[in-house]
């Protein structure tokens, strides 16, 4: 993380150290699953920009988007002039959704590591629409972007952020004072002024109907904890609403 950051200034952190940097350094709670590789977004014009941008680095694998850092795996995801239709194709056959990562750039913060080392990282509302985003992609392969949303969405309510849920008197008011209401609702507010329509329609329709439950069958977990996951999904998508001027799902 140390080398990425030095070598890569613009570059910001995803993944599972993103996430727990929210979920357990902002919002204080557990940590999610552990992992041992770093992930990287990389803003760079033409795929030869990519290969100028990790020359000398020795690649693991055949993705072309791994390479091996000190014995340590650093994952580099480009991102900016190289996508078609938000779809990159590393290699042939290899393809990655980078759907919101210009917005997810624009909307970074801080995290202090140490010897004064700061690594930047996409905001709450970056990272769970990425989240959304990477569960529809890869909704058939995997249950870990279930989990990591379900995790964030948590940690809109929680730690650091108990007050300000608390103190927002107009949402308050919308969702009965709810937190896992309020915490999702004022996340999903934020996305139809960061994305363009066509994103924002795609997010909303992954948080809702048959894709809604689908995530929270992926959790895994016993019937009244997938009740208060469906709460969050739901808030979030009507948060959404809410800021298109549509009704909202939540009712008191």
């Amino acid at each position: 993380m140390d080398f990425a950051v030095r070598r890569f200034p613009d570059s910001f952190l995803l993944g599972s150290y993103a996430r727990d940097f929210h979920v357990h350094g902002v919002a204080d709670l557990q940590r999610g699953r552990g992992t041992l590789d770093a992930d990287f977004a990389v803003e760079v014009a033409t795929e030869h920009n990519f290969a100028e941008l990790v020359e000398g680095l020795k690649p693991m694998r055949g993705t072309g988007l791994c390479f091996n850092v000190d014995d340590f795996q650093l994952d580099l995801i480009p991102f900016g002039g190289v996508e078609s239709g938000g779809i990159i194709e590393p290699q042939e056959g290899v393809t990655l959704d980078v759907t919101g990562m210009k917005e997810a750039h624009e909307h970074t913060v801080l995290f202090d590591l140490r010897d004064k080392l700061v690594v930047r990282c996409p905001d709450l509302t970056a990272l769970i629409v990425l989240k959304v985003i990477a569960w529809d992609y890869r909704r058939n392969h995997t249950t870990k972007d279930a989990v990591d949303l379900d995790l964030l969405l948590q940690a809109t309510y929680s730690g650091d952020h108990e007050e300000e849920v608390w103190n927002d008197k107009e949402v308050g008011d919308l969702v009965d004072w709810l937190p896992e209401r309020i915490g999702p609702f004022r996340v999903g507010r934020c996305v139809p002024e960061r994305y363009s329509p066509d994103v924002v329609s795609r997010i909303r329709g992954v948080v809702d109907g048959d894709s809604a439950d689908a995530i929270v069958a992926s959790l895994q977990i016993q019937p009244d904890l997938e009740e208060f996951a469906s709460e969050r999904i739901r808030a979030f998508a009507s948060g959404i609403d809410y800021a298109l001027g549509r009704p909202i799902l939540l009712t008191n």
